[in-house]
Parts: structure tokens; C-alpha cells; sequence
């Protein structure tokens, strides 16, 4: 009965977004984990949800935030395990919606910690809550997910019948009012002081959520940053790559111009050649070959060696300005992260010294209100009645609380005009009253001796002591002032 109540009073929400696009009965979201009914218009994605248990009335009660991916299908992921009603049942406090503090899991306060990498922080600032957007959406969509919203219970207050031997008189009901007084104060200031403390607790949860988000984007700013820097390297190394291949070109151009030197001289001997056969077919038609020849090849180096040093200039120019603007992309990028890195560490000093202040506040008000309320005690007749042995049943005024408290055994010296060491000796020599001199291997002597019931007539090395040990200490005292003339006679 309980389970089928709990299925019923659940529901899952789906965000597109900024804003809820779909809403789910617990039982139909079973059902589609259990592969029997997909969810196509989620198929292919990885959507942000939220598991919320609802009041008889529809209010939130528990609500855990997840992230859950569908395949092309529109089945859930096999991988995916999260025990949403668990969570729901062990989850920690969240904001209070109007009737009370909710539980809340998230992926800054998981109560399973190996499931937070599966979970997403909701928004906590007022007018912009994922909390008030789930609110309205189940309101209006409560007919259609077959929702009654039901009035809770309250039960009657009966009215105590009084006899007339129970009428207070006059004198007792201002001696009962005099004792309400403090303690609606007390519950006042007790309730003050929750509040300051669910005040704390939620700014917490809304620091830790936000200082999570904060290093989940730094992380991913410095993923992007190492992927950056990696296609920087990759980028350079296609440029050294391509200043090799234009090395190799400028050597396959050099080695040209060798064979056409080569060929130079082919035509050189050629025309050595020639010119042992010009003294037969004329010298004139030899010389007029030669110097064509010559020129052709002459122009054809020319234009050769032109061409390699304007193609090696345009390249070596490019690689120049590609490699610079990498360079200052990457000192922009650096600079940001480093600058959103000292915000982040500013706002986590900021929060520690806001948790501080609370703290203090909270001391503050507590002792506050433990020193009025003892103060009203006192008014009241009331007294703080202690015993000391030396100094008897003493009566502590409400001044004085603080000073006993830190140190008891000083506060009943005071009183017994003698110092607190001088105390704690007369103290062990009241509860156990025996010699206390030390007689070698055995330890102390240990006899029964009469007891001193004043600390004031105690005195250490002589009331602590039996009355051998006196004798022997009194004929030490007498050897020891023993003039000298006397001990070598």
C-alpha cells in the first residue's frame, strides 16, 4: 500500500533547455527503463531531469537532479543505475517552498557519491528556480497526469475542561507568567537561531553548488585550452613539416640548376666540339649557334632561380603570420583563464568570511541568551549551590558562572584564602591522609596520619608527614646547622 502510494505521488520532469518540456508519472518513466516503452522525441540525446516526490496537496517534498541519456531508440542507456527513491529517502535538506524544508540531491550535496558525476545543481536564486518551475508545471499539468491535490488534515483542538479546585490564583498566575516569560524568549531566540542556521545551511549548498559549476567550467576551459595547445603543436609541426618539404624543394631546384650547369658544360664540350669542326663548315653559323644556345639556357636559369626565391619568400611569409596569430590566441586564451580563476578564488574568500560571520553571530546570540536566562533564574530566587571540601556548600552568583566554570578547584582556593596548588596538596592529603615521604625503592611510606581539615593549616612537608619522619627531618635540621669545629671535634 505504501509503495503503490509513493509510485503515485512521484513524477519526472524533463528540461529543454532553460525551461520543463515533458512531465512523467514515476511509473511510466519505470516502464520505459525497463524497455518496454520508449521515449521518442528523447532519442539520441542526454537529457537534465529531476525525480520529485510530492504532498498530498502537491508540494514538493523530496527532489533528486540527474542526467540520463536514450539511445537511437529511445530506450535509457543500460549503464544508467541510479536509485532515484532512494536517494529521494536519504537525501540531505534543501530551500524551504512555503511549507517546510525539502530534500534535496544534487551533484553538490549526492548522498551516494559515486552516482554525482550522473547528477546537475539546480538554480537557487529566487524568481529563476528550477523548484518554482516544477511547482507551476505540476500544477497546471495535474489533471492530465491524473493528480488530486488533497487538503491536509488537522485535528481539532479540544478545549481542557477545568474544575474549580484547578482555578490559579491571582499570585499563581503571575508567578506562572513570570516563568513563561523566559522561556518564550528562549524559544524565540531558539527559533531565531534555526533560522540562522537553515539561513547558513542553504547559503552553503548554494556556494557549493555554485563553486561546483565554477570548476566544472574551469575544467572544461582547460580541456579546450590543452586541445588548443595541441592543435598549436600539431600546426606547428605541419609547418615545420612544410618549411622541410620547401627545403627539399629548394634542394630538388638546386640540383636542377646543377644538371643544367651540367648541360652547360655538355655544350661547352659540344661546342669545343663544333669548333674543331668549324674550319670545315664555317666558323659564322658555329658562333651564331653557340651564342643562341648560350642565351636560351642563360634565360632559362634565370627565370628558374626567380621563381624558387619568390615561392621560398611567399611561404616563409605565410608560416610567419599563421604561427603569430596562434601565438596571441593563445596568450588571450591563457589570460581569461587565469583572470576567471582569481574571480573564483575571490568569491570562495568571500563565502568563507560570510561563514565566518555567521558563526560568530550564532556564538554571539547563544551566549546571549544563556546569560539572560540565568539572570532571569536569579531574579527568581534561584541559586547555584556547590561543595568544596575547606570550604563547604558555597552559593555561585551568576558572575561568577564563568570564572567557576573554567576552573573550580581555583575558585575554591579563593575562597579558602590559599593558593590552587596549595589546595590540590591539602585536597589529596583530605581524601587520603598518609605520610607522603619518599623512602627509596618502596615509594612513599604510606602511614596512617591525623588528618588537617583547613587548607589554611595545612602545610606541605610537615602536615603530609607521620611523626617518625618528623623526628628524622628535626635531627636533619639539627646536623645541618651544626657548627663545623663541633663535627671534626
Amino acid at each position: 500500500m505504501f509503495q503503490e502510494q509513493t509510485e503515485w505521488r512521484a513524477v519526472i520532469c524533463f528540461w529543454d533547455g532553460q525551461h520543463i518540456s515533458r512531465v512523467l508519472l514515476w511509473s511510466d518513466f519505470q516502464a520505459c527503463l525497463d524497455g518496454y516503452v520508449p521515449l521518442s522525441p528523447c532519442a539520441g540525446q542526454t537529457w537534465r531531469a529531476a525525480y520529485a516526490e510530492l504532498e498530498e496537496d502537491l508540494q514538493l517534498k523530496a527532489v533528486v537532479f540527474f542526467q540520463i541519456g536514450f539511445d537511437a531508440q529511445g530506450f535509457a542507456e543500460r549503464s544508467w543505475n541510479l536509485p532515484l527513491p532512494h536517494m529521494a529517502e536519504i537525501a540531505g535538506p534543501g530551500p524551504d517552498l512555503g511549507g517546510g524544508w525539502i530534500r534535496l540531491a544534487c551533484r553538490s550535496q549526492c548522498p551516494i557519491s559515486w552516482h554525482a558525476s550522473k547528477m546537475w545543481d539546480p538554480l537557487l536564486h529566487p524568481g529563476i528556480s528550477e523548484f518554482q518551475q516544477m511547482q507551476a508545471v505540476l500544477k497546471e499539468q495535474a489533471m492530465r497526469l491524473g493528480l488530486r491535490i488533497q487538503r491536509r488534515s488537522v485535528a481539532p483542538v479540544q478545549e481542557p475542561v477545568i474544575s474549580h479546585q484547578d482555578i490559579p490564583l491571582l499570585a499563581q498566575r503571575v508567578e506562572a507568567e513570570r516563568e513563561r516569560e523566559p522561556s518564550e524568549d528562549l524559544m524565540r531566540l531558539q527559533g531565531e537561531r534555526d533560522a540562522l542556521q537553515r539561513e547558513l545551511e542553504q547559503r552553503d549548498l548554494r556556494l557549493r553548488s555554485f563553486e561546483t559549476e565554477h570548476v566544472e567550467k574551469l575544467a572544461r576551459e582547460r580541456f579546450e585550452h590543452e586541445q588548443a595547445l595541441a592543435i598549436l603543436h600539431a600546426q606547428h609541426s605541419k609547418l615545420l613539416a612544410q618549411q622541410k618539404n620547401q627545403r627539399e624543394l629548394n634542394d630538388s631546384l638546386h640540383e636542377q640548376v646543377m644538371a643544367l650547369q651540367g648541360q652547360v658544360e655538355n655544350l661547352d664540350a659540344q661546342k669545343r666540339n663544333l669548333a674543331m669542326d668549324a674550319e670545315v663548315h664555317g666558323q659564322l653559323q658555329l658562333q651564331k649557334l653557340e651564342a643562341t644556345h648560350e642565351e636560351t639556357l642563360k634565360q632559362h636559369i634565370e627565370v628558374l632561380e626567380q621563381r624558387w626565391q619568390r615561392e621560398a619568400l611567399i611561404r616563409e611569409q605565410s608560416l610567419l603570420v599563421e604561427l603569430e596569430a596562434e601565438r596571441a590566441r593563445f596568450r588571450d586564451r591563457e589570460t581569461r583563464l587565469q583572470e576567471e580563476q582569481d574571480a573564483l578564488q575571490k568569491i570562495v574568500m568571500a563565502r568563507d568570511e560570510q561563514v565566518l560571520q555567521l558563526s560568530q553571530r550564532t556564538e554571539q546570540l547563544l551566549s546571549q541568551t544563556a546569560e539572560k536566562f540565568l539572570l532571569e533564574l536569579e531574579k527568581l530566587g534561584m541559586n547555584f549551590l556547590v561543595y568544596h571540601p575547606g570550604a563547604g556548600h558555597v552559593s555561585i552568583p551568576v558572575k561568577d558562572l564563568a570564572a567557576y566554570v573554567k576552573n573550580p578547584l581555583a575558585y575554591a582556593a579563593n575562597l579558602c584564602f590559599v593558593g590552587e596548588d596549595h589546595y590540590r596538596h591539602w585536597l589529596e592529603h583530605y581524601n587520603d591522609p598518609r605520610c607522603k615521604i619518599d623512602v627509596g625503592e618502596a615509594g612513599a611510606c604510606g602511614a596512617r596520619i591525623i588528618r588537617v581539615d583547613s587548607p589554611a593549616r595545612f602545610v606541605v612537608g610537615e602536615s603530609d608527614r607521620c611523626a617518625r619522619h618528623h623526628s628524622d627531618r628535626n635531627i636533619d635540621a639539627v646536623l645541618k646547622f651544626r657548627p663545623q669545629d663541633t663535627l671534626r671535634g
